[in-house]
Protein backbone atom coordinates (compact mmCIF):
# COMPACT_ATOMS: atom_id res chain seq x y z
CA UNK A 1 0.00 0.00 0.00
CA UNK A 2 1.18 3.53 -1.09
CA UNK A 3 1.99 5.62 1.85
CA UNK A 4 0.21 8.68 0.49
CA UNK A 5 -2.86 6.26 0.27
CA UNK A 6 -2.72 6.06 4.02
CA UNK A 7 -1.57 9.34 4.61
CA UNK A 8 -3.80 11.17 2.65
CA UNK A 9 -7.09 9.68 3.70
CA UNK A 10 -6.09 10.46 7.50
CA UNK A 11 -5.07 14.03 6.24
CA UNK A 12 -8.34 13.87 4.59
CA UNK A 13 -9.90 13.47 8.28
CA UNK A 14 -7.19 16.04 9.73
CA UNK A 15 -8.13 18.88 7.27
CA UNK A 16 -11.89 18.74 7.67
CA UNK A 17 -11.55 20.39 10.77
CA UNK A 18 -10.53 23.65 8.91
CA UNK A 19 -13.50 23.54 6.95
CA UNK A 20 -16.21 22.63 9.94
CA UNK A 21 -13.86 25.44 12.28
CA UNK A 22 -15.57 28.28 10.03
CA UNK A 23 -19.57 26.75 10.63
CA UNK A 24 -21.63 27.42 13.31
CA UNK A 25 -23.83 24.08 12.98
CA UNK A 26 -26.84 26.36 13.27
CA UNK A 27 -26.91 28.65 10.92
CA UNK A 28 -26.09 28.17 7.31
CA UNK A 29 -23.02 29.93 6.24
CA UNK A 30 -23.14 33.34 4.67
CA UNK A 31 -20.94 33.75 1.12
CA UNK A 32 -18.47 35.98 2.80
CA UNK A 33 -14.78 35.12 2.79
CA UNK A 34 -14.94 33.38 5.61
CA UNK A 35 -16.83 30.46 3.56
CA UNK A 36 -14.23 31.31 0.82
CA UNK A 37 -11.71 29.90 3.14
CA UNK A 38 -13.49 27.34 4.52
CA UNK A 39 -13.82 26.26 0.17
CA UNK A 40 -9.76 26.53 0.12
CA UNK A 41 -9.76 24.24 2.88
CA UNK A 42 -12.31 21.78 1.57
CA UNK A 43 -10.76 21.55 -1.79
CA UNK A 44 -7.38 20.38 -0.01
CA UNK A 45 -9.45 17.59 1.56
CA UNK A 46 -10.79 16.62 -1.74
CA UNK A 47 -7.47 16.07 -3.20
CA UNK A 48 -6.10 14.11 -0.01
CA UNK A 49 -9.80 12.17 -0.10
CA UNK A 50 -8.95 11.92 -4.38
CA UNK A 51 -5.11 10.79 -3.83
CA UNK A 52 -6.40 8.01 -1.46
CA UNK A 53 -9.33 7.11 -3.38
CA UNK A 54 -7.18 6.67 -6.63
CA UNK A 55 -5.66 3.45 -7.56
CA UNK A 56 -2.21 4.66 -8.29
CA UNK A 57 -2.41 7.63 -5.81
CA UNK A 58 -0.15 10.49 -5.88
CA UNK A 59 3.36 10.01 -8.22
CA UNK A 60 6.59 9.76 -6.55
CA UNK A 61 7.42 12.13 -9.24
CA UNK A 62 4.88 14.83 -7.96
CA UNK A 63 5.16 14.01 -4.52
CA UNK A 64 8.37 12.74 -3.69
CA UNK A 65 6.30 10.16 -1.49
CA UNK A 66 7.78 6.91 -1.03
CA UNK A 67 6.21 3.32 -0.53
CA UNK A 68 5.17 1.56 2.40
CA UNK A 69 4.49 -1.46 2.75
CA UNK A 70 0.87 -2.68 3.70
CA UNK A 71 1.80 -2.95 7.43
CA UNK A 72 -0.06 0.13 9.02
CA UNK A 73 -2.48 -2.08 10.75
CA UNK A 74 -0.85 -1.41 14.37
CA UNK A 75 -1.72 1.76 13.74
CA UNK A 76 -4.45 2.67 11.81
CA UNK A 77 -7.94 1.49 13.36
CA UNK A 78 -11.23 1.43 11.51
CA UNK A 79 -13.81 4.22 12.24
CA UNK A 80 -15.77 2.01 14.50
CA UNK A 81 -12.88 0.76 16.49
CA UNK A 82 -11.68 4.53 17.25
CA UNK A 83 -15.32 5.48 18.23
CA UNK A 84 -16.06 2.56 20.45
CA UNK A 85 -12.52 3.35 21.89
CA UNK A 86 -13.44 6.62 22.89
CA UNK A 87 -16.68 6.17 23.74
CA UNK A 88 -15.59 3.72 26.26
CA UNK A 89 -12.82 6.21 27.36
CA UNK A 90 -15.69 8.92 27.83
CA UNK A 91 -17.33 6.72 30.18
CA UNK A 92 -14.15 6.37 32.37
CA UNK A 93 -13.32 9.71 32.41
CA UNK A 94 -16.91 10.39 33.27
CA UNK A 95 -16.43 7.99 36.58
CA UNK A 96 -12.81 8.75 37.57
CA UNK A 97 -14.19 12.64 39.41
CA UNK A 98 -10.73 13.96 38.27
CA UNK A 99 -11.66 17.71 37.28
CA UNK A 100 -9.43 17.92 34.03
CA UNK A 101 -10.96 14.22 32.98
CA UNK A 102 -14.58 15.69 33.37
CA UNK A 103 -13.85 18.22 31.57
CA UNK A 104 -11.96 16.67 28.72
CA UNK A 105 -15.47 14.33 28.85
CA UNK A 106 -17.44 17.62 28.03
CA UNK A 107 -15.27 18.58 25.27
CA UNK A 108 -16.11 15.22 23.77
CA UNK A 109 -19.75 14.80 24.33
CA UNK A 110 -20.50 18.48 23.22
CA UNK A 111 -21.73 17.35 20.29
CA UNK A 112 -23.06 14.06 20.99
CA UNK A 113 -25.08 14.77 24.01
CA UNK A 114 -24.61 18.83 24.14
CA UNK A 115 -26.93 19.19 27.44
CA UNK A 116 -25.02 16.61 29.48
CA UNK A 117 -21.75 18.55 28.36
CA UNK A 118 -23.37 21.74 29.51
CA UNK A 119 -24.50 20.55 33.06
CA UNK A 120 -21.46 18.90 33.56
CA UNK A 121 -19.19 22.03 32.39
CA UNK A 122 -21.16 24.45 34.79
CA UNK A 123 -20.81 21.90 37.60
CA UNK A 124 -17.19 22.75 36.89
CA UNK A 125 -17.11 26.38 36.50
CA UNK A 126 -19.27 26.20 39.91
CA UNK A 127 -16.03 24.30 41.83
CA UNK A 128 -13.93 26.60 39.91
CA UNK A 129 -11.98 23.72 38.55
CA UNK A 130 -10.12 24.69 34.81
CA UNK A 131 -12.63 27.63 35.34
CA UNK A 132 -11.79 29.46 32.04
CA UNK A 133 -11.57 26.91 29.70
CA UNK A 134 -15.25 25.16 31.21
CA UNK A 135 -16.51 28.27 31.17
CA UNK A 136 -15.45 29.32 27.54
CA UNK A 137 -16.91 26.35 26.18
CA UNK A 138 -19.88 26.03 28.05
CA UNK A 139 -20.59 29.47 26.95
CA UNK A 140 -20.11 28.29 23.23
CA UNK A 141 -22.33 25.20 23.71
CA UNK A 142 -25.01 27.40 25.02
CA UNK A 143 -24.95 30.57 22.53
CA UNK A 144 -24.75 28.28 19.66
CA UNK A 145 -27.95 26.23 20.76
CA UNK A 146 -30.49 27.82 21.34
CA UNK A 147 -33.04 24.89 22.03
CA UNK A 148 -30.87 23.78 25.11
CA UNK A 149 -31.71 24.81 28.57
CA UNK A 150 -28.97 27.26 30.04
CA UNK A 151 -28.77 30.50 30.94
CA UNK A 152 -26.43 32.51 28.50
CA UNK A 153 -26.69 35.56 30.77
CA UNK A 154 -25.28 33.89 33.86
CA UNK A 155 -22.73 31.75 31.53
CA UNK A 156 -21.17 35.12 30.02
CA UNK A 157 -20.68 37.00 33.34
CA UNK A 158 -18.96 33.78 34.28
CA UNK A 159 -16.51 33.90 31.16
CA UNK A 160 -16.03 37.27 31.67
CA UNK A 161 -15.04 36.78 35.12
CA UNK A 162 -13.00 33.82 34.66
CA UNK A 163 -10.77 34.74 31.53
CA UNK A 164 -11.33 39.14 31.02
CA UNK A 165 -7.86 39.38 29.93
CA UNK A 166 -8.58 36.86 26.76
CA UNK A 167 -8.85 38.76 23.33
CA UNK A 168 -10.19 35.58 21.95
CA UNK A 169 -13.15 34.64 24.80
CA UNK A 170 -13.87 38.41 23.60
CA UNK A 171 -14.36 37.27 20.14
CA UNK A 172 -16.31 35.20 20.84
CA UNK A 173 -18.62 37.42 22.58
CA UNK A 174 -18.78 39.90 19.73
CA UNK A 175 -20.18 37.00 17.49
CA UNK A 176 -22.80 35.63 19.95
CA UNK A 177 -24.02 39.39 20.75
CA UNK A 178 -24.45 40.31 17.25
CA UNK A 179 -26.55 37.02 16.71
CA UNK A 180 -27.99 38.79 19.32
CA UNK A 181 -28.62 42.79 17.22
CA UNK A 182 -26.92 43.77 20.34
CA UNK A 183 -24.36 46.02 18.08
CA UNK A 184 -23.60 48.37 21.03
CA UNK A 185 -22.64 45.50 23.35
CA UNK A 186 -20.78 43.90 20.68
CA UNK A 187 -18.60 47.17 19.60
CA UNK A 188 -17.47 47.04 23.25
CA UNK A 189 -16.41 43.16 23.28
CA UNK A 190 -14.60 43.75 20.29
CA UNK A 191 -12.43 46.59 22.07
CA UNK A 192 -11.77 44.40 24.42
CA UNK A 193 -10.85 41.76 22.64
CA UNK A 194 -8.46 43.93 20.59
CA UNK A 195 -7.11 44.96 24.08
CA UNK A 196 -6.87 42.47 26.07
CA UNK A 197 -2.89 41.53 26.97
CA UNK A 198 -3.67 38.05 25.75
CA UNK A 199 -5.07 36.14 22.47
CA UNK A 200 -5.66 31.68 23.34
CA UNK A 201 -8.38 29.96 21.99
CA UNK A 202 -7.03 26.88 24.02
CA UNK A 203 -6.97 25.13 20.31
CA UNK A 204 -3.42 23.14 21.64
CA UNK A 205 -4.97 23.05 25.76
CA UNK A 206 -7.43 21.10 24.25
CA UNK A 207 -5.90 18.64 21.84
CA UNK A 208 -3.32 17.88 24.38
CA UNK A 209 -6.15 18.12 27.82
CA UNK A 210 -7.60 15.40 25.67
CA UNK A 211 -4.78 13.29 24.30
CA UNK A 212 -3.66 12.86 28.51
CA UNK A 213 -7.43 11.73 29.13
CA UNK A 214 -7.32 9.17 26.22
CA UNK A 215 -4.02 7.90 27.59
CA UNK A 216 -4.92 7.48 30.93
CA UNK A 217 -7.99 5.56 30.14
CA UNK A 218 -7.25 3.76 26.57
CA UNK A 219 -4.29 1.62 24.44
CA UNK A 220 -4.77 4.42 21.66
CA UNK A 221 -1.09 5.28 20.78
CA UNK A 222 -0.19 8.94 20.84
CA UNK A 223 -1.17 9.89 17.15
CA UNK A 224 -4.62 8.71 17.48
CA UNK A 225 -4.94 10.27 20.67
CA UNK A 226 -3.61 13.41 19.17
CA UNK A 227 -5.81 13.18 16.29
CA UNK A 228 -8.69 12.29 18.43
CA UNK A 229 -7.55 15.81 19.96
CA UNK A 230 -7.53 17.26 17.29
CA UNK A 231 -11.24 16.28 16.09
CA UNK A 232 -12.87 17.69 19.08
CA UNK A 233 -10.68 20.63 19.55
CA UNK A 234 -11.77 21.81 16.22
CA UNK A 235 -15.55 21.17 17.32
CA UNK A 236 -15.05 24.44 19.64
CA UNK A 237 -14.84 27.12 17.37
CA UNK A 238 -15.28 30.50 17.70
CA UNK A 239 -18.61 32.25 16.41
CA UNK A 240 -17.36 33.69 13.58
CA UNK A 241 -19.97 33.74 10.82
CA UNK A 242 -22.04 37.16 12.30
CA UNK A 243 -18.85 38.85 13.01
CA UNK A 244 -17.10 38.24 9.30
CA UNK A 245 -20.98 39.77 7.75
CA UNK A 246 -21.46 42.14 10.27
CA UNK A 247 -17.65 43.79 8.82
CA UNK A 248 -18.67 42.88 5.23
CA UNK A 249 -21.83 44.99 5.49
CA UNK A 250 -20.28 47.94 7.25
CA UNK A 251 -18.55 50.47 5.41
CA UNK A 252 -18.62 53.41 7.25
CA UNK A 253 -18.36 54.52 11.08
CA UNK A 254 -16.52 52.82 13.88
CA UNK A 255 -16.78 49.53 12.38
CA UNK A 256 -14.16 50.13 9.73
CA UNK A 257 -11.86 50.61 12.14
CA UNK A 258 -13.03 47.63 14.53
CA UNK A 259 -13.05 45.27 11.91
CA UNK A 260 -9.72 46.11 10.59
CA UNK A 261 -7.72 46.28 14.16
CA UNK A 262 -9.85 43.24 15.25
CA UNK A 263 -9.10 40.68 11.94
CA UNK A 264 -4.96 42.16 12.61
CA UNK A 265 -5.48 41.27 15.81
CA UNK A 266 -6.37 38.16 15.02
CA UNK A 267 -4.24 37.12 12.06
CA UNK A 268 -1.14 38.22 14.30
CA UNK A 269 -1.37 36.96 17.37
CA UNK A 270 -3.50 33.68 16.35
CA UNK A 271 -1.86 30.41 17.97
CA UNK A 272 -3.43 28.57 15.22
CA UNK A 273 -3.43 28.98 11.39
CA UNK A 274 -7.32 28.98 10.46
CA UNK A 275 -7.72 31.92 13.72
CA UNK A 276 -5.40 33.93 11.46
CA UNK A 277 -7.08 33.52 7.90
CA UNK A 278 -10.68 33.86 9.90
CA UNK A 279 -8.56 36.77 10.95
CA UNK A 280 -7.89 37.53 7.31
CA UNK A 281 -11.08 37.86 6.29
CA UNK A 282 -12.44 40.32 9.11
CA UNK A 283 -9.66 42.60 8.10
CA UNK A 284 -10.04 42.11 4.52
CA UNK A 285 -13.73 43.02 4.63
CA UNK A 286 -12.57 45.95 6.42
CA UNK A 287 -9.90 47.57 3.70
CA UNK A 288 -12.04 46.66 0.68
CA UNK A 289 -15.08 48.95 2.31
CA UNK A 290 -12.25 51.58 2.73
CA UNK A 291 -11.06 51.04 -0.33
CA UNK A 292 -7.93 50.44 0.28
CA UNK A 293 -5.98 48.38 -2.26
CA UNK A 294 -2.59 49.07 -1.33
CA UNK A 295 -3.93 47.33 2.27
CA UNK A 296 -5.21 44.65 0.48
CA UNK A 297 -2.64 43.70 -1.77
CA UNK A 298 -0.28 43.53 1.43
CA UNK A 299 -2.59 41.58 3.37
CA UNK A 300 -3.22 39.12 0.34
CA UNK A 301 0.48 38.69 0.31
CA UNK A 302 0.55 37.83 4.47
CA UNK A 303 -2.69 35.15 3.53
CA UNK A 304 -0.55 33.93 0.68
CA UNK A 305 2.13 33.17 3.19
CA UNK A 306 -0.26 30.97 5.58
CA UNK A 307 -1.59 29.50 2.81
CA UNK A 308 2.10 28.16 1.63
CA UNK A 309 2.46 27.30 5.43
CA UNK A 310 -0.50 25.33 5.16
CA UNK A 311 1.02 23.23 2.29
CA UNK A 312 -0.40 21.05 -0.58
CA UNK A 313 -2.43 17.88 -0.23
CA UNK A 314 0.76 15.88 -1.09
CA UNK A 315 2.99 17.33 1.44
CA UNK A 316 0.69 17.34 4.14
CA UNK A 317 0.27 13.67 3.35
CA UNK A 318 4.19 13.39 3.48
CA UNK A 319 4.27 15.35 6.75
CA UNK A 320 1.54 14.07 8.40
CA UNK A 321 2.47 10.01 7.45
CA UNK A 322 6.08 11.24 8.86
CA UNK A 323 4.25 12.06 12.33
CA UNK A 324 2.42 9.40 12.62
CA UNK A 325 5.39 6.67 11.73
CA UNK A 326 7.71 8.54 14.27
CA UNK A 327 6.39 9.51 17.34
CA UNK A 328 9.84 11.65 18.02
CA UNK A 329 8.87 13.94 14.88
CA UNK A 330 5.07 14.25 16.28
CA UNK A 331 6.65 14.98 20.25
CA UNK A 332 8.23 17.68 18.58
CA UNK A 333 5.75 18.82 16.37
CA UNK A 334 3.55 19.04 19.38
CA UNK A 335 6.13 20.86 21.17
CA UNK A 336 6.66 23.48 18.72
CA UNK A 337 2.84 23.92 18.38
CA UNK A 338 2.95 24.89 22.02
CA UNK A 339 5.80 27.04 22.03
CA UNK A 340 5.79 29.35 18.85
CA UNK A 341 2.15 28.10 17.13
CA UNK A 342 0.95 25.83 14.40
CA UNK A 343 2.26 27.80 11.56
CA UNK A 344 5.46 27.75 12.95
CA UNK A 345 5.41 23.97 13.79
CA UNK A 346 4.53 23.45 10.59
CA UNK A 347 7.17 25.33 8.99
CA UNK A 348 9.70 23.37 11.13
CA UNK A 349 7.76 19.94 10.33
CA UNK A 350 8.66 20.01 6.79
CA UNK A 351 12.44 21.59 7.12
CA UNK A 352 12.49 18.05 9.95
CA UNK A 353 11.02 16.15 7.11
CA UNK A 354 13.51 17.08 4.41
CA UNK A 355 16.27 16.53 6.67
CA UNK A 356 15.42 12.74 7.77
CA UNK A 357 14.60 12.04 4.03
CA UNK A 358 18.28 12.85 3.10
CA UNK A 359 19.56 10.52 5.81
CA UNK A 360 21.15 7.22 5.07
CA UNK A 361 18.96 4.01 6.36
CA UNK A 362 15.90 6.38 7.43
CA UNK A 363 12.29 4.25 7.16
CA UNK A 364 9.29 6.55 6.89
CA UNK A 365 7.45 3.61 6.60
CA UNK A 366 8.50 1.94 10.41
CA UNK A 367 5.13 1.50 12.20
CA UNK A 368 6.05 -0.30 14.87
CA UNK A 369 9.93 1.17 16.30
CA UNK A 370 12.71 3.30 15.27
CA UNK A 371 12.49 4.15 12.18
CA UNK A 372 16.03 3.60 12.03
CA UNK A 373 15.53 0.04 12.13
CA UNK A 374 15.21 -1.01 15.96
CA UNK A 375 12.09 -2.93 16.61
CA UNK A 376 9.68 -2.19 19.87
CA UNK A 377 11.43 -3.43 22.70
CA UNK A 378 14.99 -3.48 21.15
CA UNK A 379 17.73 -1.29 23.51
Amino acid sequence: MKAVAISAALVAALLLWLFLRTDDRDSPVEPTEVSIVAAEQEAVVRRAQSAADSEEGVSNAESNDIDCPDNSGRFLRTNEEQKRLVESATSSLLASGDPEHLLAAALMRRWSDPQAALAQLEKLVALESNSPLSAWTALIICGQRAQLACDFGALEQEAIRADSKNGAMWVQLVGLRLEDSNDEQAIEAMRQAISAPKFDSYYFEQIMMIERALAATSDLSLAERVITGIGFAAATPMGMNALARKCDDEQTGVWLELCDQLGERMRVDGSDIMTQMLGSAVQGHALANRGDSRGLQELELKKTEIRRTMGSAASNAEWFNLMTNDERVLREYLQNMDVFGEAAAMKRLSSEAERLRALSGYDQCNFEGDPFGASVGEP
